[in-house]
């Protein structure tokens, strides 16, 4: 099989585990490591092999990249801090998912496989198999045991809430609310807005900030108050499907085509977007 012909099997492969992953909702990295297992085994697909200094050179940066992505900063200044209380008094078994979660095989692929075949004398590098067969068990360890028992795992941690989620979404959403009343009367100018428009609007983000209750001294009080505001995005929200079907009869009728009908969608996806934010 020529070289892209392989390229173009492998990236269906990864096309159809990720969507037999979704459907059948288990870890994408286990359906793909049976599918690359079974692609083996297809006659005449052969083998890739690549240079040692191409595949760290590629590969490897890549894999660092992704790393430094999921990495938490904040979370790593937070380990860095001596003696955090917060270390110190959190109870064993909530520690368990961390640790239980924290190997990583791919890294540890790209350096095995990265070894060199020889040696600078001409010699086979010894034990290279052994390295790359104990690399290849323990990935296959973390994506069989570990990752199917992962939600076991955090069930059995029993992780409380965090108390500050809500405070720090509601003192977010408090700082951007009140940053608009000052800007508002320049805005309008800008646009040229009539009075009732601006009068409306500074109407709703006064009721979006009356809705909020929070106090810098306890994270703990932290609340959204329910009132007319609610009440009216959840009406909306509830005649959004009112919408949709009509501008499907629409099209079933010949009266729009399909290029109208997704642009009204999206548009009417938007809106629900704003509301679920709201």
């Amino acid at each position: 099989m020529q070289g892209l012909d392989l390229v173009v099997v492998i990236g269906g492969a990864i096309l159809v585990g990720g969507l037999v992953a979704r459907r059948l909702r288990v870890p994408p990295s286990l359906v793909l490591l049976v599918l690359g297992s079974a692609l083996g085994f297809i006659p005449g697909l052969g083998g890739v092999e690549l240079p040692s200094d191409l595949v760290l050179l590629l590969f490897l940066p890549v894999l660092l990249y992704w790393e430094s992505l999921i990495t938490s900063l904040r979370e790593i200044r937070r380990n860095l801090r001596r003696g955090h209380p917060q270390s110190a008094a959190t109870p064993f078994r909530q520690r368990v998912p961390g640790a239980w979660a924290g190997f990583r095989g791919a890294v540890s692929l790209a350096l095995a496989l990265g070894l060199p075949a020889e040696t600078a004398a001409g010699d086979p590098l010894p034990a290279r198999d052994l390295i790359v067969t104990a690399t290849f068990v323990v990935i296959l360890f973390t994506l069989l045991v570990q990752g199917l028992t992962m939600p076991a795992v955090v069930r059995w941690a029993r992780l409380p809430a965090d108390p500050t989620e809500l405070d720090e979404e509601l003192l977010a959403e408090q700082a951007t609310v009140q940053a608009v009343p000052d800007e508002l009367p320049a805005a309008a100018r800008r646009i040229d807005s009539d009075p009732d428009t601006v009068a409306r609007v500074e109407r709703e983000y006064r009721a979006r900030l009356e809705r909020i209750h929070r106090s810098e001294d306890d994270p703990a009080e932290a609340r959204r108050e329910e009132g007319e505001l609610d009440r009216g995005i959840a009406l909306r929200r509830e005649l959004l499907p009112v919408g949709r079907d009509a501008l499907v009869r629409l099209r079933d009728e010949g009266r729009i085509d399909d290029v109208v009908l997704r642009r009204v969608q999206r548009r009417l996806d938007l809106q629900e977007l704003r509301l679920d934010e709201e």
